[in-house]
């Protein structure tokens, strides 16, 4: 079972911060990222910062662009019954690894690919 945290506030913050993350990982600006998706940067700004909720359409456009879940967009707001989530979910264990552990992980990565 899954719930929403109620702080409303600080739940926007949270996606806003995992949506500048994801933007800063593909190292593109808020300007190239509201082109990608069709917005302003003022708007891009706005769902960072924690003071817009993207529309349905906009949020599908954000996680289609980073190829992440909204499981992983929602992560930090969503109460889970089932912690098991957030153990077995890569995307949600490399949110906070560093970026040069990100390369070393996506180093490994390749590597098996060539194979």
């Amino acid at each position: 079972m899954v719930t929403i945290m109620k702080d409303t506030n600080n739940n926007l913050k949270l996606i806003g911060k995992r949506i500048r993350a994801c933007r800063k990982r593909t190292g593109i600006s808020q300007k190239e990222f509201a082109e990608i998706i069709n917005v302003s940067s003022s708007y891009i700004s706005k769902i960072e910062q924690g003071y817009q909720v993207p529309s349905l359409p906009i949020f599908i456009r954000i996680l289609n662009v980073f190829g992440v879940s909204a499981d992983f967009v929602l992560a930090d707001v969503l109460s889970y019954a089932d912690e098991s989530f957030k153990i077995n979910n890569p995307d949600f264990r490399m949110y906070h690894l560093t970026d040069r552990q990100l390369n070393a992980v996506y180093g490994v990565i390749d590597s098996m690919l060539e194979k």
